[in-house]
């Protein structure tokens, strides 16, 4: 992954999520790509702070 590639290990990090819709002005987040980015970093040992205006 681009991230520990970038910054080693993500244990421990707390990470911002800016987005998490599956598109833009909408609150669905059914199939969104955030769901699985955000179950990797966490079980990765990452504390998320997720932002979306919309969800």
């Amino acid at each position: 992954m681009i991230v520990q590639n970038t910054f080693g290990s993500v244990s421990g990090k707390k990470i911002a999520i800016f987005g998490f819709a599956f598109k833009k002005d909408t609150a669905d987040t059914r199939e969104s790509s955030s769901i699985y980015v955000c179950r990797y970093l966490i079980d990765e040992g990452a504390t998320l702070h997720i932002y979306d205006p919309k969800v």
